[in-house]
């Protein structure tokens, strides 16, 4: 057994689900929530006195995709050391005995998410709003610089708190951008054809390397080149999502709504206006999704502009408007965004820095299951350097004896 390592303590919330995490460092109060990838406690860490949370990804190691999912959110949650994107503090052991089944990472703890604070009955005046969005876009603007795509910007994936700070979380579904690594995908639908899951595709059959895949991003805040399956795509669809998040704060209600495929482009088009058949033509592979989007006018029936409250700053309108481009190559980058207007009266207030560019090599095919899990126990180390890779994870007794709290 290697020196400094920890015994497990079991917590056992009262919805039945079970945290076992280092002892004596943490101790669970209580679950803060659900996600598709993983259960969120609210806990202490003994050892600075501060409050955390606690992301258990149950089952992390069971096959390939899970494994890569696993490492894909620690390395860039570690990679990112940025005020706007939430703070990997910790990843916990591996047990002592037994396989390393569930990964059990510590995020900095925050008050709320955005999804929240919309669509509570708080006050959410335009500074406010600007202020978040700032904070957003200067989040994006690092992600983008590290050749990293979110792939799913949305309210509840913005955290934040009581001082107003934003964080962005949950990069499960985050891929790099390197196009000489991105090959070309299979065609996918048409607006309608429902995907099997809002998560990722199967793999096509591209004979090395994993593809960027066509869905992604909850639908409500996805851009037209994934509605209509385009085989490309790049950062223009996280800007499409923040343009989203902006109006839905100004709105206190999700912008375009739909139900399926085809409502999403319907209400895009019915709120922005039809692009031009050149733009079209440029824009979508898929030609019945170009027949079908021509259907519609050029001149928006619902406009979104003139949904917007009255009040609303004129700048906050032109950038929405901007963000909101159905062509992709017409939305600004995200440091385009933070030079608009809009943010006039921030400007000079912080720093935008750069991230520099993550690897996204253990996305290619080959990468075998084992050699993901010595990845994901890499980045463990970086935490626990008292940790000997090959040594202390077969056996030997616990520093103290499993315990349970009933939470």
């Amino acid at each position: 057994m290697a020196a400094g390592l920890t015994g497990k303590e079991t917590y056992k919330l009262r919805s039945g689900i079970t945290f076992e995490v280092d002892a004596p460092r943490y101790e669970v109060l209580k679950k803060l929530g659900q996600g598709a990838y993983g259960c969120l406690a609210d806990a202490i860490d003994k050892r600075t006195g501060e409050r955390v949370a606690i992301k258990k990804v149950a089952n992390a190691f069971v096959d390939e995709q899970a494994c890569k999912l696993a490492l894909r959110e620690v390395r860039l949650l570690r990679h990112f050391q940025h005020e706007n994107v939430l703070c990997l503090l910790d990843i916990m052991t591996p047990p002592l005995n037994g396989p390393w089944n569930d990964l059990y990472i510590v995020l900095e703890r925050c008050d709320a998410d955005l999804h929240f604070v919309i669509h509570s009955g708080q006050t959410l005046s335009s500074a406010h709003i600007q202020w978040f969005m700032y904070q957003l876009l200067r989040g994006v603007k690092a992600i983008h610089s590290a050749k990293a795509l979110h792939r799913d910007l949305k309210p509840s994936n913005l955290l934040v708190n009581k001082n107003c700070e934003l964080k962005i979380c949950d990069f499960g579904l985050a891929r790099g951008v390197d196009e000489s690594r991105s090959p070309l995908r299979r065609r996918g639908g048409v607006p309608g054809d429902e995907p099997p899951a809002d998560a990722d595709d199967v793999a096509d059959n591209s004979p090395s390397h994993a593809p960027l895949t066509e869905y992604v991003v909850t639908r409500w805040y996805r851009a037209p080149e994934l509605l209509v399956m385009n085989h490309e795509y790049s950062v223009g669809v996280d800007v499409w999502s923040a343009g989203c998040i902006l109006a839905e704060c100004c709105l206190r209600e999700v912008l375009f709504r739909g139900r399926d495929y085809l409502e999403q482009t319907r209400l895009i088009c019915e709120g922005l206006g039809a692009p031009s058949a050149a733009t079209l033509a440029r824009t979508v592979e898929s030609r019945a999704a170009a027949e079908y989007i021509s259907r519609f006018p050029p001149t928006p029936s619902k406009p979104v502009s003139a949904r917007l409250p009255a009040g609303t700053e004129p700048s906050a309108s032109a950038l929405l408007m901007r963000l909101l481009a159905f062509d992709a190559a017409a939305r600004p980058s995200a440091a385009e965004a933070l030079s608009a207007p809009y943010f006039e009266s921030l400007r000079g207030l912080n720093e935008e820095p750069d991230a520099p560019p993550l690897d996204f090599a253990f996305e290619e095919e080959g990468v075998g299951e084992k050699e993901l899990v010595d990845l994901v126990h890499s980045e463990m180390e970086c935490f626990h350097p008292e940790l000997v890779r090959g040594g202390g994870l077969g056996g030997g007794a616990l520093p103290q004896a499993p315990s349970s709290c009933e939470l």
